[in-house]
């Protein structure tokens, strides 16, 4: 369950001595971390992660989280271990987040000095790369909108021909083809992709107008891997392309960048 809070300047959003659970994502504004009177850090990056450490711990907070400005809060009231059940992969980004941050703060009590940053944070840059065939540029765009949401890479092409010359220089994590092309070709080029080297082992979705079911049965008939329905639900079909390509789910809502951890709220069309 995910609560939305709003709070004004000065006012608590988590109080010390309280034994927490789950965690909090700043939407908007900025944030105060207090001890004795004394602010020790401020919290003003939406997306940010706070007030994990306490069910994590199984202490009760040491210190007191209040708005410096107005701000918004989204308060995750699900314990983390049932987050973490429901998907593992987060366990790894919380691990990764507090050996971060245990590495920088021995650093600094062994030396003084700020802590070098550890050998290889997480890419920012995917890897994954999308081929969409559809003889509506539309379609193209829509979809690489939704590609770069990820950072994810997509080429397009308009036509069968085109797509079969593409895939004779580049591989793709996944090609998504629209059902809907002329003469019948999407089957043609599905089957003919499977005979080119450089993707015949990569996934190949296909697209159709919600609610038809025929070219749904045609797509998994001919061996598509999958199908999004036009027009797109962005949600659906980011979790029906990690899916397919077999990603870390968890990746849609959690990005590490050094030894923070930060949120993205799934938008909603």
């Amino acid at each position: 369950m995910i609560r939305a809070a709003e709070y004004e300047a000065g006012d608590v959003v988590l109080p010390e001595g309280e034994l927490g659970k789950g965690f909090c994502i700043l939407e908007s504004g900025t944030l105060e971390v207090v001890r004795d009177g004394k602010t020790l850090t401020e919290i003003d990056t939406a997306g940010s992660i706070f007030g994990e450490l306490s069910e994590i711990l199984s202490m009760k907070r040491d210190a007191t989280i209040r708005a410096k400005t107005p701000a918004k809060v989204r308060h995750v009231e699900e314990s983390i271990a049932d987050i973490v059940t429901k998907n593992p992969k987060v366990s790894i980004k919380l691990i990764r987040t507090l050996g971060r941050r245990l590495f920088r703060m021995n650093r600094l009590v062994a030396t003084g000095l700020p802590a070098d940053k550890p050998e290889q944070a997480e890419a920012s840059v995917t890897g994954v790369s999308l081929l969409v065939v559809d003889d509506q540029p539309a379609i193209i765009d829509q979809l690489s909108e939704i590609a770069e949401r990820n950072e994810w890479s997509v080429q397009g092409a308009g036509s069968e021909a085109e797509a079969l010359s593409i895939c004779e220089r580049s591989a793709f994590t996944a090609i998504i083809i629209s059902m809907a092309l002329p003469d019948d070709s999407a089957v043609d080029l599905r089957r003919k992709l499977k005979t080119n080297s450089n993707v015949m082992n990569t996934p190949v979705v296909g697209m159709i107008v919600k609610g038809d079911e025929a070219a749904q049965t045609k797509a998994i008939d001919a061996g598509f891997a999958e199908c999004l329905n036009k027009p797109f639900d962005r949600n659906k079909t980011e979790a029906t392309l990690y899916e397919v390509m077999q990603l870390d789910s968890s990746a849609r809502y959690f990005k590490q960048i050094e030894d923070f951890l930060f949120f993205k709220l799934p938008e909603v069309l």
